[in-house]
């Protein structure tokens, strides 16, 4: 069975959201996503995002680096393998093109372009996913794991960031979703993060702490507005 949704908008996802039941909300997305359904079988192909995708595959053979590229920004997933796909899986995604909270170890950190949107954001995943052919290790791997930890501060991008979880959560809900972040002072992210924890119990938090005083971290992070450790 082919299903095709086009030009669906968010606020039509999430009316459905609220009024059906969860087999009907899986095939409320944005977009012209197409979902395949054959022989218990699942594939999700989407319309382009992206003029160009490149792949680059490490000497191990563990760890591929997805670069993705159109006219007005650049981003990029990580792919990592732990023995096989089916014992764990790992892709790091970017919330931002670039990054605006500029640590000095990060060369992302070096220029801020965009937001990506909600729907780049998963686009990344589900390439990485499609493009490797694991669809199937993924969704019975032991342990998989998204991670908002690539280009970008999740808390920076909240509004995107939050929609693309419920998605990825509804396409694969045995992945486990840790937000990554240097912690920005905003107690109203701060609480929706903590909420949609509460909603969806795949969701993780972890911060980036590198120096453990407030005075060396500041230093190596020097974005302004971000927590203090005691307050982390």
């Amino acid at each position: 069975m082919t299903v095709l949704l086009s030009y669906i908008t968010i606020q039509d996802w999430q009316l459905n959201k609220n009024k059906t039941n969860k087999s009907t909300i899986n095939l409320l997305y944005f977009y012209a996503m197409c979902y395949t359904i054959k022989e218990n079988k699942r594939k999700v192909d989407y319309i382009i995002m992206f003029d160009q995708v490149q792949k680059h595959e490490s000497s191990e053979g563990n760890v591929w680096k997805f670069v993705f590229i159109k006219e007005d920004a650049v981003t990029e997933a990580v792919l990592y393998k732990y023995d096989t796909f089916k014992d764990r899986t790992v892709i790091c995604c970017s919330v931002q093109s670039g990054c605006p909270v500029g640590c000095l170890f990060c060369g992302t950190g070096k220029k801020f372009i965009r937001n990506l949107t909600y729907g780049e954001i998963v686009y990344q995943v589900s390439q990485v996913i499609d493009g490797m052919g694991i669809i199937e290790d993924v969704l019975s791997s032991k342990k998989f794991q998204i991670m908002f930890m690539s280009m970008g501060e999740p808390m920076l991008n909240w509004d995107n960031v939050e929609l693309a979880i419920e998605i990825l959560h509804d396409l694969y809900p045995n992945a486990q979703l840790l937000i990554s972040t240097v912690g920005i002072n905003d107690d109203n992210t701060f609480r929706r993060m903590i909420n949609i924890s509460k909603k969806i119990n795949k969701v993780g938090l972890q911060f980036s702490i590198h120096k453990a005083s407030d005075d060396e971290r500041d230093v190596l992070i020097p974005f302004k507005n971000k927590m203090s450790l005691r307050r982390i």
